[in-house]
Formats: structure tokens, sequence, C-alpha cells
């Protein structure tokens, strides 16, 4: 998913480290946002734990690999104190992610809203919004109550 929203929070999740790299304590990340350029201008990110615990660290550097970013955080230098950090997500503040223009939309944004046909009859409400490879898949709640899954093909404001 890109740009997750951490559960409950204010903040927006824009990498996971996946692995140790080099000698000099770097991490490779997932990128789990649409806006890669974005790290330029970071220089603190918030690494949240599996458990859900918070710590600010520092962005010393960073580069892209591929489809991955490596981080370089201030004062791990070694496998060992990086190592700590896989499957640590990366996040900004909220009130700091990528401004969109008008009509579109965070994926986290669209949960919980309301959905009707064309026509103007109830659907139910997007419970989840998934991206399997290039398409885009809704799960939702029918009005009613049952589930019902889609793929969402056009969102018109």
């Amino acid at each position: 998913m890109k740009n997750a929203r951490a559960e409950g929070d204010d903040l927006v999740i824009v990498a996971r480290a996946v692995k140790t790299r080099g000698l000099k304590g770097e991490l490779v990340a997932e990128l789990l946002t649409d806006f890669p350029e974005r790290f330029d201008g970071i220089s603190s990110l918030i690494a949240v734990s599996p458990r859900g615990e918070r710590q600010n660290v520092e962005l010393e550097n960073h580069w892209f690999h591929q489809d991955r970013v490596v981080l370089k955080l201030a004062g791990y230098d070694t496998i060992e104190t990086a190592s700590a950090f896989v499957d640590y997500q990366f996040a900004v503040p909220e009130n700091e992610r990528v401004e969109l223009d008008d009509g579109y939309f965070y994926d986290w944004q669209l949960e919980g809203c309301f959905v009707e046909t064309t026509s103007g009859n109830a659907v139910g409400s997007v419970s989840e919004v998934m991206r399997l490879g290039g398409d885009v898949d809704s799960k939702g709640r029918r009005h009613g109550g049952n589930r019902r899954r889609g793929r969402v093909v056009h969102l018109c404001g």
C-alpha cells in the first residue's frame, strides 16, 4: 500500500525496512510512498516498531537502489545497531504529507467513504483499498452489512 497511514495515528508511513546493507549501518527499505522524491527534504523520520512503539530518528543520508530506498540513520553505524530497525516502518507526521491536487486522494482517505452508483443507488462503504499489481481493488461492506469486493475503475467527485 502506498502512503499507508499508521493505525489510529496522525502518521503517514513512507517506507519499511526489510534488511541491513553493507557494514556502515545502512537499511534497505521498501518504498511505501508514491513520492520517493520526498526523501530529499526529510531530515528526520519516526520509526514505528512492529509493536507500535515510536522513536524519532535522524536521516543522515538516503539513496535509491532499484525499486527501494537505502536509509542511513545517524548514530547507527554498524550492522548490529541498524538491524534493530529491520521490520520497522518509517513515517512522517500527516501534516507533512505531500499535498495532492483537488480530486485526488490517498488510499487511507477513501476508507470509510460511502459508495453509490452514478444513478444514486447505495452500494456500501469502503473498508480497505488494496493495490494488486497495476490494479486497485477495494473491499467494502454493502449497504445492509454483507461484504463485497470489486475493482475500482473510476472515482469522480
